[in-house]
């Protein structure tokens, strides 16, 4: 069944839909696992993505100052909907709206064939959040800027030299010179341009004198590149990931080696915790259908089928050799068994 559990085919397999869900969390906040079949009664899971889980306008009535609407027809007509869930006073879901291509293929799907999977924030919260939206102006912005930058380096980089004489324009006298014979002297605001060997020379009227330079291109500078660093560091807190272990690692020691692996240790175990639960759903709805339509026999005691679990992976580990030393010292006192 790990091989084949997803209506879209053997490619979505148990474990790279455990890799997707985690990353739909950080990326898109939430999303839906769907209990299905296959026709012959086989048993199906479904994800429904974020962005198909919603509501229009039609079809319900704005109530007070909440930020809820009123379903107006159907099954759940006078239940609450809020951003695609249906609730009830409680506050609990009762159904998902899904978007068709059209009105009339919208669909609501009743909340016990469905696991809504996502990392709550506050008591009250309908949807889920992406991971990074706590520094998302942040990263736009750095990324704009980095746009910006690049644009800067290929303006200077087509700049090879810049020549500063009294005519401001080039010596048409040079044989050499095979572009701009026509031009004449320039003024400051109307620069000659030569092109020469892919870049350019730029001739300038100065008051006396001439010289040739070559053009500095000393940015962007440490300024720009710590702030940069800054726009990081905020992210990695928001998406609660250790600094060091994806951007830069100057200046770690030691000691906050150790400090670092613990941290994503734990940022390791919360997401595992997040996604381990509706794994485990998944796992018992497929046995349990599995039993009732003979492809498992059913168990001498019913009350333990459910008692299923994962085999976790290792921990990780910034130093693999150091950690198994102090396994096997843990063995040697009695703290660890074999």
């Amino acid at each position: 069944w790990y091989g084949n559990c997803d209506v879209k085919g053997r490619a979505w397999d148990f474990k790279t839909r455990l890799w997707l869900d985690s990353v739909a969390i950080d990326r898109d906040g939430d999303f839906i696992i769907y209990l299905t079949k296959a026709a012959s009664g086989y048993p199906l899971t479904q994800r429904i993505s974020v962005n198909r889980i919603g509501q229009r306008q039609s079809g319900v009535t704005s109530q007070g100052q909440s930020g809820y609407t009123i379903v107006s027809d159907g099954k759940y007509k006078g239940l609450r909907i809020s951003h695609g869930v249906i609730r009830d006073k409680f506050n609990r879901a009762m159904a998902y709206r899904v978007l068709g291509d059209t009105p009339a293929e919208d669909v609501d799907l009743e909340a016990e064939r469905c696991i809504h999977v996502f990392d709550p924030r506050w008591h009250d919260q309908v949807r889920g959040i992406p991971s990074g939206s706590a520094a998302i102006k942040l990263i736009y912005g750095s990324l704009t800027a980095t746009e910006r930058e690049q644009m800067n380096q290929n303006i200077r980089a087509s700049y090879a030299l810049v020549e500063y004489n009294e005519t401001g324009g080039p010596d048409l006298t040079d044989p050499s010179v095979t572009v701009g014979r026509d031009a004449t002297a320039t003024t400051a605001a109307a620069p000659t341009v030569e092109s020469l060997a892919g870049g350019m020379i730029k001739y300038f009227r100065s008051n006396s004198g001439g010289k040739l330079e070559a053009v500095e291109n000393n940015t962007p500078g440490d300024m720009w590149d710590r702030f940069q660093d800054r726009v990081i560091r905020t992210h990695a807190a928001a998406v609660n990931w250790p600094y060091e272990l994806f951007w830069k690692s100057e200046g770690v020691n030691s000691a906050l080696v150790r400090n670092i692996q613990e941290r994503a240790r734990a940022s390791v175990e919360d997401r595992q915790d997040v996604i381990k639960s509706p794994a485990l759903f998944e796992i018992r709805y497929a046995v349990a259908v599995a039993m009732n339509i003979g492809i498992l026999p059913r168990p001498k005691n019913p009350a333990d089928w459910w008692k299923l679990g994962f085999v976790m992976p290792r921990k990780f580990s910034i130093d693999p050799g150091r950690d198994a030393q102090q396994r096997r010292e843990d063995y040697k006192i009695g703290l660890r068994n074999r």
